[in-house]
């Protein structure tokens, strides 16, 4: 009998548990919230009034009433664009209009109810920018508009984070690109508020977008299939718990009710630039950027989808490429002409005659090593052009379910890979390149249940998965010498 209660309080524990992961990281979705009051023209709080809010978009609809202090909250929105409507008995319909939604955003909507016939309606027209008040959290959304328009080298919206306050690179350079060959592109090193750069949380769609090995983002999708994003650089809500540096979370666009997409092709290339001033020759770049968005209904203000590809291919043969290395002499041991001093470690320090090292000093090894090293031009650099092409691709689908007003479904995947073909000079170890190929992909899905008015329960799985392989073809190895 104890063990039987045990098992049942076990389970109740358990099932608790996952009703609080629902509602902890719910907010932490593609969501925001509208919130406020209903009063009279008096000013005094109106309980009971049937508060209503559609998303223009999809049709879908949210009702509410108001509590005995005249409040109303709808937690769990979908970022986009709203109408609200009030209405009470004895009193006009109130009607808000274009309530523009963002991520991660908590809108106040107070509605005043006139005394009048409830067939006739109070109609207000897009609503100013309010502080938020009701959460702590500071936050920088780049709504759509700014993805698509902003100038973007390689077209990955992740770098307009540090347009947020606070945030600068940790990379050495301005972007905060990672710039390792293994990792995934657009892979981003940021501080936001000094923090370390792997103490920030990247989600896509609410679900985890983080590379674990090195705890920073896999790469997010091209500028055409993205919404918006919201970066969270201060007080970020307990759903970020333990990283909590900042939050970046990255919103892909969803199906409609109207058709809508783009076609989209990005060109670079040589006969366009201007040649390197220390390259001697053109860079021979060829550098186009295609694909396409398309979304809609397939069951109007039921079912709907979204798909985006994007293609990448990049051919580049730079010719400022240069190494510093041993002239003939040097090789020979002779620094007679080198400014540089040398001691021999052998006599206490004492310098090599005419400052020559003798042959029979010379590494086996290092002289083997430089019989790969072309001799150099008079200042001391060998100079060599090598091609470096790059070949990626992005896809993107999305499935929207509205099963009722209770109930509604997400589904997502996301599939990025690049691949870098190479061929290094067999006979010259500067020229040796380590490339590969990096994929990720990742997948999501999602439920969002409205239990009651003052409960939303939000349950959501993501996978990820991201593969490396980096090697070289030159032919030396440390075995060989």
């Amino acid at each position: 009998m104890k063990s039987y209660k045990f098992v049942r309080l076990l389970v109740l524990v358990v099932l608790i548990g996952l009703l609080d992961a629902g509602l902890l990281y719910g907010q932490a979705r593609d969501t925001g919230s509208v919130f406020g009051s209903v009063t009279d023209a008096q000013g005094a709080m109106v309980p009971g009034a049937r508060v209503v809010i559609t998303n223009t978009a999809t049709g879908q609809t949210r009702t509410v009433d108001t509590d005995g202090n005249g409040g109303y909250v709808f937690p769990l929105l979908a970022v986009g664009s709203y109408n609200l409507s009030v209405e009470h008995a004895g009193f006009r319909k109130s009607e808000h209009r274009s309530v523009l939604l963002q991520a991660n955003e908590n809108i106040r909507v107070d509605a005043r109810l006139e005394v009048g016939n409830v067939q006739e309606t109070v109609t207000v027209e897009a609503l100013v920018a309010t502080v938020d008040t009701r959460a702590a959290t500071l936050n920088h959304t780049v709504d759509q508009k700014r993805i698509v328009e902003l100038p973007l080298n390689g077209r990955n919206p992740a770098d307009l984070i540090m347009l947020a306050p606070g945030v600068t690179s940790a990379a050495g350079n301005n972007t905060g690109d990672a710039i390792a060959s293994w990792r995934p592109h657009g892979q981003k090193q940021v501080s936001i508020n000094g923090s370390r750069n792997t103490n920030l949380r990247y989600t896509l769609d609410g679900g985890t977008n983080m590379d674990d090995l090195e705890n920073e983002n896999m790469e997010f999708p091209f500028p055409d299939a993205v919404q918006e994003f919201s970066a969270q650089t201060s007080n970020m809500g307990v759903e970020h718990g333990g990283l909590s540096g900042g939050a970046l979370n990255v919103v892909t666009k969803s199906g409609t009710n109207a058709l809508h997409g783009d076609a989209f092709w990005f060109v670079r290339n040589t006969a366009l630039n201007a040649t390197n001033f220390f390259s001697r020759q053109q860079d021979l770049l060829k550098r186009n950027q295609f694909g396409f968005t398309l979304g809609g209904p397939f069951i109007k203000n039921k079912l709907f989808g979204f798909a985006g590809y994007q293609k990448l291919m990049i051919r580049a043969a730079a010719g400022d490429n240069r190494n510093l290395t041993l002239t003939a002499a040097e090789r020979r041991g002779d620094f007679s002409s080198n400014r540089i001093v040398l001691f021999d470690p052998l006599t206490n320090g004492q310098r090599f005659p005419n400052n020559t090292i003798p042959s029979s000093r010379f590494s086996r090894a290092a002289v083997k090593l430089l019989s790969y090293s072309p001799l150099p031009d008079p200042d001391g650099f060998v100079r060599y052009t090598i091609a470096q092409p790059d070949n990626g691709l992005q896809g993107i689908g999305k499935l929207d379910y509205v099963h009722s007003n209770k109930h509604n479904f997400v589904f997502r995947v996301f599939e990025s890979d690049s691949n870098q073909p190479f061929h290094s000079p067999p006979d010259n170890i500067q020229a040796a390149r380590y490339f590969g190929f990096q994929d990720g992909r990742s997948a999501t899905v999602g439920h969002t249940y409205i239990m009651n008015a003052t409960t939303v329960v939000h349950t959501q799985f993501t996978g990820a998965h991201q593969l490396a392989n980096i090697a070289t073809d030159f032919p030396l190895t440390t075995a060989d010498l």
